[in-house]
This record gives structure tokens, sequence and C-alpha cells, in this order.
């Protein structure tokens, strides 16, 4: 089914089958379309249907009806022509166009909605996570043990500590005891030289 896509001043207003073998376009609230401005006449323009085709024809309107940017009163419509009547723009769409794709109302609601998505929803340029590399084993990969080792830092050679040796410098202490047992031995040769001449008389 053919349709008139309808928009006024640039923006886009409606879509609109064509269902009837004649759809008059005017001012006329009793038209098939009625269309609010002053520039366009009571009865402007009607669509007529024959042999599968839409005949745009003039209805001896006031200010003229446009069609491709020429002014006509009569044309076979093709696919994509626009028809300009005062402020209006109604674009003619055939069955081929139709056929599967959407609609140039329908577009505009997606790319409208998405842009709306995409200006809501803030991006962020997150890097992505990489996994630690692992290095390839070789052959000369030294044991764990060794590894453990030779992270370790060296150690530098401490001389081994001397054993306590005794001071041979008498203490105080001992000169005592051995001025006393000096002095004890020479009472003990006393006494005996005395007992001894004692006992001789």
């Amino acid at each position: 089914m053919a349709k008139l896509v309808l928009s006024r001043s640039g923006v886009l207003v409606r879509e609109i089958p064509l269902t009837k073998e004649t759809t008059i376009i005017g001012r006329r609230d009793d038209n098939d379309i009625a269309l609010d401005d002053t520039s366009i006449s009571g009865q402007h323009v009607q669509l007529v249907k024959a042999d599968n085709k839409y005949i745009a024809e003039d209805l001896k309107s006031t200010n003229g009806t446009v069609i491709n940017s020429q002014k006509m009163d009569r044309k076979v419509l093709e696919n994509d022509d626009v028809i300009v009547i005062g402020k209006h723009e109604l674009r003619f769409v055939t069955e081929t166009e139709m056929g599967g794709q959407p609609s140039d109302f329908e577009q505009t609601v997606v790319i409208r909605s998405k842009a709306s998505v995409d200006k809501a929803t803030p991006t962020t340029n997150t890097p992505p996570t990489q996994a630690p590399t692992k290095a390839p084993a070789t052959g000369n990969t030294p044991p764990a043990h060794l590894s453990t080792l030779a992270m370790q830092p060296p150690q530098q050679n401490r001389p081994a500590p001397h054993p306590a040796q005794s001071d041979p410098t008498p203490t105080g202490g001992s000169v005592l005891v051995k001025a006393l047992i000096a002095v004890a031995g020479v009472l003990v040769l006393v006494v005996v030289a005395y007992l001894y001449r004692k006992m001789g008389h």
C-alpha cells in the first residue's frame, strides 16, 4: 500500500496510508487529509488511483500545487515524488520501497532514540585488562633452591670467636691467700723448732 509522508517546514509530522481510490487534500475539515494552513485552499489537490498508479491533480487551488519543485496541474506520481502545498510537503512512497524496509518516520524515531541514549549514557575508556604473561620455561632454569640462595645477600667471613683465656695476672684475693699460707707455714716451722729444742734439753 502506498502512503504519503507528511512534514511541515522540514519537521516530520506523520505518515498517511492511501487506502481510498480518491484522496482529497485541503484546508477543510471534511477532506481526507485536512491541513491547517491559510495558504492552502479548501480543496487543494487530490490523488486518484488508476491501474495501480496514483495521479496528483490540482483542484484549481489559489496558490497552485508544486511537485518536485515544479508547479503542475497534473502528474502521474512516481516513488519519492514530493508534493508541496503551502508550508506542507507530502512525499509519495510506493509499495516497492516500503517492502520490508522501515519508513522515514520509523528511521527518524530510531535515530533520535539512539542519539538520546548515547547522550544520556557516558562512555568510559577503560583499558582492557591483560593477563600477566608467564615467561616460557627454558632448559637453563636453575632449581628453586638455587634461585633462593642466589637471592640472599652474600655473607661476610667473620672470624670465629676465641675461647675464653684465663687472665695470668693474679687478683688481690689470690695474693692474700698465698700470703696467709706462707705465714701459716712459717708459724708451723717455728712451733716445730720450739718443741724440738724443748724435748732435747
